[in-house]
């Protein structure tokens, strides 16, 4: 059976679509159920992994979607749902991609271009980050509150020289390593002791 690029292309993009909403209705009902992100002007970064037979090119459309080509590691901006989204591009060498990847493997690098590489280093980042804090809830309810913190104190910004989101992040699951048994409150007050130091 031939390849059919153009159908093949549009329905991942019905499934990318029905992921993003079931994502998005899960979020809410944890959250405050309002249609806007836990901080204004707030974005998501995602990664699009996808068989080695699509091409980046692909996700050139003439639709809401931005392709920022000229970035350090090429990005497609759009809006989903009131949500500013940051997608990147990444094809391993595999002919499907299945829910089960695992983008840790160092294996699945071979054969990547650099850019493709890049793309996948901040999903990798995370997992890995993830991997390591004893407790993913209070790790994410502890990072809430600091990013918040350092928003407020006007010292989130890695475009102004400050820390930006991962290091927030590392510093975070470093605290929640010190103190694996410590509920989100103790983190916090750790984290913000710590700091002072």
């Amino acid at each position: 059976m031939p390849f059919d690029r153009d159908a093949d292309f549009l329905g991942i993009v019905g499934t990318c679509s029905c992921i993003w909403k079931r994502w998005l209705s899960s979020w809410r009902k944890k959250g405050t159920g309002k249609k806007r992100n836990l901080f204004a002007g707030a974005d998501i970064d995602g990664v699009c992994v996808a068989p080695r037979h699509v091409e980046r090119s692909d996700l050139s459309l003439s639709s809401p979607l931005q392709a920022v080509e000229d970035a350090y590691v090429p990005v497609v901006t759009f809006e989903f749902d009131g949500i500013e989204i940051d997608l990147v591009f990444a094809r391993p060498s595999v002919p499907t991609v299945s829910g089960n990847l695992d983008l840790r493997d160092d294996s699945h690098l071979r054969s990547l271009d650099q850019i493709c590489i890049w793309s996948l280093n901040s999903c990798r980042v995370t997992d890995d980050l993830l991997h390591l804090v004893p407790n993913k809830e209070n790790f994410w309810l502890t990072l809430c509150a600091i990013k918040l913190w350092a928003k407020r104190c006007g010292i989130y910004s890695n475009m102004l020289g400050f820390l930006g989101g991962i290091f927030w992040a590392v510093l975070v699951a470093g605290t929640c390593q010190l103190c694996p048994n410590a509920l989100a409150s103790t983190l916090v007050n750790k984290f913000l002791f710590f700091s002072k130091r």
